[in-house]
């Protein structure tokens, strides 16, 4: 009886042991898939803060079930900008066949994508600064055949883009040669912010583009919304992130800079659709 009583307490202290180890090797993994996001910057965050992405040599996706690395492109790095409210697709910029940075979408499901440009040069640049709540919309800046940087709302699934790229459209300030660059989108898709220069100045002023009729539009021109100078500073629309100040106001709500003099200063912008 004893030597039985004896197998049975050591069959039990192995159990708990190997138990215990277990245990300790699942929550040190667990620790070192956050410990490697040290010292790098967070980028963005879902609505619910579930889901966010952070920069640093990888571009790195971190969800309530773990970390995932933002796939490579050509070897390049591809650098997470935004994630959609509900935490489900990543954009950013990458590096395309031409070395050239090149913007992309990326979510579990449906793996890497490149959304082109808006020039037909394939050494021609793209960015991607924002995206929609589900995903769907995105917007940056891309080059066009007229070497002008032209910010641009890629929608998922249209056919009524510019010819070679039909889901990628332009958004444009209205004035030959000005450059425009989309920094921002509502999380219904309906409104995007940035701001554009005035062909021949070196002042950037914020703009606002309405892409409510986006779909049949094929391409839309922004609306300015001025600064706090009348008209001798410049003015930029920015988008809320992980680090942003405005990242506890309503859906929606960004920061605009104005700046009078060398002083700059954060106003509100309300970017939400009606």
């Amino acid at each position: 009886m004893g030597l039985e009583a004896n197998k049975r307490r050591r069959h039990i202290l192995v159990g708990v042991l190997m138990a215990t180890t277990s245990l300790v090797l699942a929550l040190d993994a667990r620790a070192q898939s956050i410990e490697h996001l040290q010292g790098n910057e967070g980028v963005a965050l879902s609505n619910d803060g579930r889901y966010s992405v952070f920069n640093g040599t990888q571009g790195y996706y971190h969800t309530p079930d773990g970390t995932h690395q933002i796939p490579r492109y050509s070897n390049f790095i591809s650098a997470a900008r935004a994630i959609s409210g509900d935490g489900q697709v990543v954009v950013g910029t990458g590096r395309g066949d031409q070395s050239q940075p090149s913007a992309f979408r990326w979510s579990l499901a449906d793996g890497l994508i490149q959304l082109g440009t808006l020039g037909t040069d394939p050494r021609h640049e793209s960015e991607a600064y924002g995206v929609s709540g589900d995903g769907s919309r995105i917007v940056g800046t891309s080059e066009t055949d007229a070497d002008v940087r032209t910010g641009f709302v890629w929608v998922q699934g249209a056919t009524g883009g510019v010819a070679h790229n039909q889901q990628m459209y332009e958004l444009e300030a209205g004035e030959a040669n000005s450059p425009t660059v989309a920094r921002a989108i509502s999380d219904n898709g309906n409104v995007a912010v940035g701001r554009y220069r005035p062909n021949g100045s070196a002042v950037e002023r914020a703009m606002r583009w309405d892409l409510t009729d986006i779909d049949g539009a094929g391409g839309l021109v922004g609306s300015a919304l001025g600064d706090l100078t009348g008209g001798n500073g410049f003015s930029m629309a920015c988008r809320r992130t992980a680090r942003s100040s405005s990242a506890e106001l309503p859906q929606g709500v960004g920061n605009i800079m104005h700046s009078a003099g060398g002083r700059v200063a954060p106003a509100a912008l309300r970017a939400m659709s009606r």
